[in-house]
């Protein structure tokens, strides 16, 4: 399910904004991800398939925007 901005500052109101923020990959596991950038991009999502890739990426020619949340790379 998509969530839009609004949707997120509403569950955000009343957060320590000095707070942490990371990913939880995993919903019942202990895998943790940093955050390392916030971006907007435009455009229609594009799922990678069959190319060994993970995640989707922008075409760029839709009048739809996305705020990504890109996760900090393992080093």
């Amino acid at each position: 399910m998509l969530m839009t901005v609004s949707e997120l500052l509403k569950k955000l109101d009343g957060v320590d904004p000095a707070l942490y923020v990371f990913i939880d990959q995993e919903h019942d596991g202990a895998v943790l991800t940093e955050i390392d950038d916030v971006t907007v991009v435009s455009g229609h999502p594009i799922r990678y398939q069959n190319t060994g890739k993970h995640g989707i990426k922008f075409d760029h020619t839709g009048p739809v925007k996305y705020l990504i949340l890109s996760p900090k790379k393992a080093q």
